[in-house]
């Protein structure tokens, strides 16, 4: 049977906050890969977060990150077990095709997201330092403000539409269609 690597993402419910809970739920997850004939390489804790919105009426969760190789027929059998488990709220397995190594990867605490991939600057910070130096301000000044408030507006000249008069009766001529009497 030739298996795959697989990392998996899963949030556990925080429930009254306590490590033993946590760790049944892990090992629940141990089982049933055990069962399907996977093993786990690695767990990494990625420690407790909020959500931007709730989920399953929960505003935080723990999240793992787990290495697993597994054979990629059981895969779904196992997404459907893990499903019916309660105290885990979201999980995502993805195929990878090696374990990251520690120095590769930056949990972001700040920003409250994790990243596979050591993040770099976007921009270098003697240029930033050299542009701010060169840049003028794209504000106007107060008094630039005050003068263009009391410049009016150029008017705008229309030109003249036609207009016909027609009266009520008219439309109703034209509206109203003619009956043949036969």
């Amino acid at each position: 049977m030739k298996t795959q690597l697989y990392e998996g993402m899963f949030i556990i419910n925080t429930g009254n906050d306590d490590e033993s809970s946590r760790n049944e739920v892990l090992e629940e997850i141990r089982t049933e890969l055990k069962r399907q004939g996977g093993s786990i390489e690695s767990i990494l804790e990625l420690g407790k977060k909020f959500f931007t919105y709730q989920i399953k009426k929960q505003k935080d969760g723990y999240y793992y990150l787990i290495y697993m190789n597994l054979n990629p027929q059981t895969i779904t059998k196992l997404l459907a077990r893990l499903k019916l488990n309660g105290s885990i709220l979201r999980q995502l397995i993805l195929k990878i095709d090696e374990i990251p190594k520690p120095e590769e990867r930056k949990i972001n605490h700040r920003e409250n997201s994790y990243s596979s991939k050591p993040s770099e600057p976007a921009v270098n910070e003697e240029e930033t330092k050299k542009q701010e130096e060169t840049d003028t301000p794209d504000t106007p000044e107060p008094a630039e403000i005050a003068e263009a408030e009391d410049t009016p507006e150029p008017a705008v000249e229309q030109e003249p539409v036609e207009t016909t008069e027609v009266s009520v009766e008219e439309i109703e001529k034209k509206n109203t269609p003619e009956v043949s009497a036969e």
